[in-house]
């Protein structure tokens, strides 16, 4: 199977892609693995085209696909969001020295996973987001939050370099905060 990253653009072209293909990607995602996102099939499959399209043009969004080439099935998705401020909590990270971005909506159809399509597709997303902080001479901090009983989605995060750094709760359900710093120089830190 062949596939390529590509960011979703927040223009004309942008939506139309968002509204064919990943937005029943986004659906399929919430119906086979209803516990691995905090939201949830009925409420975005009753979004309305205008919901979807705000969704693609939201300057604070960063949607990121691979897709198979050919057919422009969408395999796997990263969405980040920011640049934001650094969490206080965050230990180590001065909130000047870095620009962080929260990584959301992270998925891979099951018969494209262990083919390193969603480790390619969070890569790319991770490269954006340093490189936009970079530019402006600050550090890269990269945070997401998993439930805590979805062990697959935090293996797959650790094997990116991220770490936990503290535990929460999501309407009752444990969850587990995790975080990346990329410095300037591009190697990635532990805390």
């Amino acid at each position: 199977m062949q596939w390529s990253v590509k960011l979703i653009p927040p223009d004309e072209e942008g939506v139309a892609f968002y509204l064919e293909h990943y937005r029943p990607f986004r659906l399929k995602a919430l119906e086979l693995d209803p516990s691995a996102f905090g939201s949830t099939w009925a409420r975005e499959s009753a979004f309305t085209e205008d919901a979807w399209r705000a969704r693609v043009l939201n300057p604070a969004a960063r949607p990121f696909v691979a897709v198979q080439e050919g057919s422009n099935t969408v395999l796997s998705s990263v969405t980040l969001i920011g640049p934001s401020a650094v969490p206080l909590e965050i230990p180590g990270v001065l909130p000047d020295s870095a620009e962080c971005w929260a990584v959301n909506g992270v998925w891979t159809l099951p018969g494209a996973r262990r083919r390193g399509i969603g480790r390619e597709t969070a890569q790319a997303a991770m490269r954006y987001a340093a490189g936009q902080a970079a530019a402006k001479g600050k550090d890269c901090l990269l945070t997401t939050v998993v439930y805590a009983d979805n062990t697959g989605a935090g293996v797959y995060y650790e094997k990116l370099g991220f770490v936990a750094y503290r535990e929460g709760l999501d309407g009752g359900r444990p969850t587990c905060e995790l975080a990346l710093l990329i410095p300037r120089e591009g190697e990635r830190v532990a805390f």
